[in-house]
């Protein structure tokens, strides 16, 4: 039996996934979204917010899920995850991200062609 998940092993993350889904099915898509390890907990209001935040750790807490504090954030107005900026506003992709694959040269021959498509 394993204490911490071994993430080397093959279906880790999707399994994983399924933990975290199970551990927060209550919460997810009302005002919680998790990606993989990855956990965002949104609110309207702030008051709401200490709420969301006290029932996530106490979910945690009860799944004997641990939280990196090095990796956590409290009070962010506005973050960037997985290529996307997510506000108050919605959510809407990176310019970085744009910019980037607008310098991409475009393929010149067939063989650049295979090569994006695959």
């Amino acid at each position: 039996m394993y204490v911490k998940m071994p993430f080397g092993l093959m279906n880790a993350w999707a399994t994983f996934q399924r933990a975290m889904e199970y551990a927060f099915t209550d919460e997810i898509d009302r005002f919680m979204v998790v990606y993989l390890d990855d956990i965002i907990v949104f609110s309207k209001r702030d008051e709401d917010h200490l709420l969301h935040l006290r029932r996530v750790f106490e979910k945690s807490r009860k799944y004997l899920i641990s939280l990196n504090l090095k990796k956590t954030l409290f009070g962010l107005k506005e973050g960037k995850l997985l290529g996307h900026i997510i506000s108050k506003e919605g959510i809407r992709i990176d310019p970085n991200i744009v910019k980037a694959i607008q310098k991409i040269d475009p393929p010149r021959n067939e063989k650049e062609i295979q090569y994006f498509i695959g």
